[in-house]
């Protein structure tokens, strides 16, 4: 999400061949998801855009929200920033 420009939302699907294909089990359904660069002690700020976003596009979610970190072990981005995804279940 860009706060600059008209969020689009993007949906890529996956489907896991087993349970060992995933490092989170999720339950069965239908995910909101971002990608998003964050500067160290920013992710409050990410997870409430995110949330945010969702009630403005008339989304409603439930269940936990997933943050996990994405190559963060080995790769180092400028200014300390890190790559997260964030999801959350919507309710249909």
């Amino acid at each position: 999400m860009n706060e600059k420009d008209a969020a689009v939302p993007q949906y890529v699907f996956k489907r896991a061949n087993n349970r060992n294909d995933s490092n989170a089990i999720k339950s069965s359904g239908t995910y909101a998801c971002i990608y998003q660069s964050i500067p160290n002690g920013k992710i409050n700020e990410i997870i409430y855009s995110f949330i945010m976003f969702l009630s403005s596009q008339h989304i409603a979610a439930e269940g936990p929200l997933y943050l996990d970190s994405i190559a963060n072990d080995f790769i180092r981005f400028p200014n300390e920033e890190y790559v997260f995804k964030l999801s959350i279940k919507c309710k249909l």
